[in-house]
């Protein structure tokens, strides 16, 4: 035991180091916040258009005593003129910390934009800043926005409209399109998860290429054909913008693909903290991205808790089968994840289960259809059903999570629980679902995981 705490203490100095050191080269210590306006020039990175501001990313150069200065900084831009990628600007503009408001409930906004390695804002509108030139990225970055373009635009010629916007999210992980209705269905129903490309998509595309290479088994080796999935995993991962969600999940099935191939025998649960270790290890500040943290909660909930929830019940309808086998996977991953989201989001989806219910069939049939039809556009007949196939997936995926947001108490507000209580639920939760009826503490964790949840109720 003392080896493994010597181990911890060791690996979190490590992290507090290595997040220290960030912060320093991020300029920001040094940054004269609430000193006026500042001159500076900056590099658009990431542009997203709105109204009545536009938002982005932008890497701004400055100078500190000589020395030059490379830092991120998010900007809100009034207008309906917005720059382009790569657009290098001279901006007049005050950088503000980023802060929380301080409201009762409110998300940490500072946190999430501080593990992106950002603590300062600014607003601008046209008059505040001038095009200098265009300085074209890496040609991997090029290359990437080409594919990108290119999916969009094959998805832009038989989709338009809300139903784009979502299956650009869906399969592309790029929510520029989707509006405030569209995140509001998906967030009171708990499905919010369906939009951001994580472990369940690659999980469902592994499966898709996994079908088809056995379709071609007696024309291609098997240990060619796994290192041809794995490779289109990486080149699906690079599309879709290489998010620390993303990594984790092409990461993970990539190790478990190779170890199934060497017939290995390796643990799950080991090949998720292992993947983790490496990934924080070469970027520690996302060990405090919420999208890596809730990632990897629904992943080992999933590992965790999905062999006992399903053996609850065994339809014999194939059917029946495939929708109470997501259930239970949906059911699995938020038991781990909801202490978190209450911690985070202060709120709850009463019917994140009748939702995931009706998605795991649906999100199958768009992401499949989606995918094809990157392949298949071209040829006429098959290109336009696959297309129709799209559409009307996604037409009937939102109406009925529109149809689940009408229900009364879709989403109940004003959870505000400490973080302490994050591990002890989640303590609780392993011994109510892990542990043996006949032991007396699987009674008594039921009794403090119930009186846990009625004073967060009554809170």
């Amino acid at each position: 035991m003392a080896k493994q705490l010597r181990v911890l203490v060791l690996f979190s100095g490590l992290g507090f180091l290595a997040t220290l050191q960030q912060f320093q080269l991020s300029g920001w210590e040094k940054w004269p916040f609430h000193s006026g306006k500042s001159i500076f020039n900056m590099k658009v990175l990431e542009i997203q258009k709105g109204q009545p501001w536009s938002k982005g990313i932008g890497e701004i150069q400055w100078k500190l005593t000589g020395k030059n200065q490379s830092t991120l900084v998010r900007f809100y831009l009034k207008g309906n003129d917005v720059p382009q990628l790569d657009d290098c600007l001279h901006v007049k503009a005050q950088v503000i910390p980023i802060e929380n408001k301080g409201n009762p409930g409110e998300f940490d906004m500072q946190l999430y934009w501080k593990t992106k390695g950002i603590y300062g804002q600014f607003f601008m509108q046209k008059t505040d800043y001038s095009w200098i030139n265009s300085e074209p990225s890496s040609w991997l970055t090029q290359w990437i926005r080409a594919s990108q373009n290119w999916c969009n635009t094959i998805l832009a010629q038989h989709l338009q409209g809300r139903e784009l916007g979502i299956a650009q999210a869906l399969i592309l992980g790029d929510k520029t399109l989707l509006d405030d209705e569209i995140r509001s269905a998906f967030t009171a129903t708990g499905s919010m998860h369906i939009l951001a490309v994580s472990g369940l998509h690659i999980g469902l595309i592994l499966q898709l290429l996994l079908m088809v290479m056995k379709l071609g088994a007696r024309w291609i080796k098997r240990s060619t054909a796994l290192l041809l999935v794995i490779l289109l995993l990486w080149f699906y991962a690079l599309m879709t913008g290489f998010s620390p969600s993303v990594i984790r999940a092409v990461f993970m099935f990539t190790v478990l693909t190779w170890t199934q191939w060497k017939g290995w025998q390796s643990s799950s649960v080991n090949t998720l903290f292992f993947t983790a270790f490496i990934i924080v290890l070469w970027k520690p500040l996302y060990f405090f991205d919420l999208g890596f943290q809730l990632s990897y909660l629904a992943m080992l909930g999933i590992f965790l808790f999905y062999p006992v929830i399903a053996k609850v019940w065994r339809p014999q309808n194939s059917i029946l089968a495939y929708l109470w086998e997501g259930t239970a996977i949906g059911f699995a991953a938020q038991i781990v994840t909801t202490p978190l989201t209450l911690y985070y989001f202060h709120q709850f989806p009463n019917y994140f289960a009748v939702a995931n219910l009706g998605l795991m069939g649906l999100s199958t049939i768009v992401l499949g259809a989606g995918i094809f039809i990157l392949g298949i556009h071209y040829l006429p007949f098959l290109g336009k059903l696959n297309g129709l196939i799209l559409l009307y997936s996604i037409y009937w995926m939102f109406v009925f999570i529109q149809w689940i947001e009408t229900w009364p108490g879709a989403l109940v507000y004003g959870f505000d629980i400490p973080f302490l209580f994050i591990p002890i639920l989640f303590i609780l939760a392993c011994l109510l679902f892990l542990g043996e009826i006949k032991r007396s503490y699987w009674k008594w964790s039921a009794i403090h995981f119930l009186l846990i949840l009625a004073w967060m109720s009554r809170s």
